[in-house]
């Protein structure tokens, strides 16, 4: 891997300024976004629009609807796990306020767990485990067992305590530790079907590399930041690229030319009017704080 590099801070920072505003120039009245400028406020751009912007009023967060004490994506009024994950975390990167929201969604996603399944031999993983599913009543999966694993988390750096909490952590890092494919990163399932290593995805893999920030050495952080590192620029969209480079930022990794192509990537990701990747520019151009949001 390489050394932090100084790259070209100004240009990014100006990039970030202006992926800032216009985000701002798209929230709906109800405070929340859309997916693209103009729609109904959904979840998970709301969630990333609010860390990409910095917006300590997060009011719209405690008035989302929510079924068992989870919030609901969109008119469906369906729970996505994964998305409430989301939005315990973003809740708790916001001003002391909103707190007591993301609290109440985070005790209650450590109720849910994937459902068990018999072992398979063409599957070889362990079932057994019990992370977060999209949906209540499913299977485990990578992405929402990640995100609550970061709600969970950051709740607890925050003073967070429950009978529960550490047997919930150790289950979801126990899931991602076991769907980690051999050579590096998470696929969207599983690592390995029918004696086939499957491919690695970098949206995944990021969110999982954040979950588990706080292991460091753990030997699949250590193969994942690298496959990482090393297929930075693989998957070409803003949102991927964003979200790459917000996890190599976080881990102290060179991200500079990962930056530079966001930068020239934005202005066809803003023409689209694509919410939840200027989000992800936004904050992966925004650098860290000392008290950084994905800090755990």
């Amino acid at each position: 891997m390489q050394a932090r590099t100084a790259g070209s801070p100004t240009v990014w920072h100006s990039a970030g300024a202006e992926v800032r505003r216009w985000m701002l120039g798209q929230r709906n009245r109800d405070g929340g976004w859309g997916y693209r400028p103009g729609r109904p406020s959904r979840l998970e751009p709301t969630c990333w629009a609010l860390l990409a912007t910095a917006t300590p009023d997060r009011q719209v967060l405690e008035g989302w609807p929510r079924r068992d004490g989870l919030p609901v994506e969109g008119p469906s009024g369906a729970v996505n796990i994964a998305f409430a994950g989301l939005a315990a975390f973003t809740g708790f990167s916001g001003r002391a306020e909103t707190h007591w929201f993301a609290e109440g969604v985070v005790r209650a996603l450590g109720d849910v767990r994937g459902v068990r399944l018999a072992s398979s031999e063409e599957v070889r993983q362990d079932n057994s485990l019990q992370g977060w599913p999209w949906m209540t009543d499913t299977f485990t999966w990578v992405e929402p067992t990640a995100w609550c694993l970061l709600a969970l988390k950051r709740w607890r750096r925050l003073g967070g305590r429950a009978s529960w909490l550490a047997a919930r952590v150790d289950a979801g890092e126990a899931v991602l530790a076991d769907r980690a494919i051999p050579t590096g990163g998470w696929n969207y399932g599983n690592p390995v079907v029918n004696g086939k290593v499957l491919s690695a995805f970098a949206p995944t893999t990021v969110v999982a590399l954040l979950a588990l920030r706080d292991r460091p050495r753990d030997p699949a952080v250590a193969r994942s930041l690298q496959w990482l590192a090393s297929h930075r620029l693989t998957e070409a969209s803003g949102s991927a690229l964003g979200l790459v480079a917000l996890c190599l930022e976080r881990f102290g990794v060179d991200g500079g030319t990962v930056r530079d192509r966001l930068v020239k990537s934005l202005d066809g990701v803003l023409g689209r009017g694509d919410v939840v990747a200027a989000s992800h520019i936004g904050v992966a151009l925004a650098g860290t704080e000392p008290d950084d949001a994905f800090a755990l």
